[in-house]
């Protein structure tokens, strides 16, 4: 991935990249996904995972998606990738490492947050390091918690100042 080159994926399945120095959108294509639930980049593999779990690698030139399975888990709420794995946050707040070869879920443990069950804007990201997961109620401002790839506990650090992050 180019250092300018950030790849996205809507929440109506469009794939593209935006250039971090412009943040112009370039539309690659539409993936065969119902609705995205995120993105993910490790050992040099591009993954999206859908809100029903199902685990795609995307080739980034062409936006041609493979489909490598399912994690089991019912509904995803986020997905997130980085140089320590793929992850995934489920509706009752518990995280998942996701197997990138077959999609499948292990869990990885609760993060002792209040469960989601998709009723507010939550977000994951990796750092290729760190797990960072930011989750709002209602309209309510949103905190940002750092998550123990190791453990899944949830740390606080603080509110993020805006709502609706997802």
């Amino acid at each position: 991935m180019a250092a300018s080159e950030i790849y996205s994926v809507f929440y109506d399945n469009r794939f593209g990249m935006i250039d971090d120095s412009t943040g112009q959108f370039t539309s690659i294509g539409s993936l065969p996904l119902s609705q995205a639930s995120g993105i993910g980049y490790s050992d040099g593999k591009l993954y999206v995972q859908d809100t029903q779990s199902n685990l795609l690698s995307i080739d980034p030139a062409s936006g041609a998606a493979s489909i490598l399975g399912n994690a089991g888990l019912g509904q995803s709420m986020v997905f997130a990738g980085g140089a320590n794995g793929l992850f995934e946050v489920d509706g009752l707040s518990n995280l998942y490492s996701i197997n990138p070869n077959t999609g499948a879920a292990a869990l990885v443990g609760a993060t002792g947050l209040a469960p989601n069950y998709g009723y507010w804007d939550t977000s994951l990201a990796s750092d290729g390091t760190n797990l960072y997961f930011t989750a709002g109620g209602g309209g309510g401002i949103d905190e940002l918690y750092e998550l123990s790839a190791v453990t899944g506990i949830a740390t606080d650090l603080g509110s993020t100042g805006v709502s609706g992050i997802a």
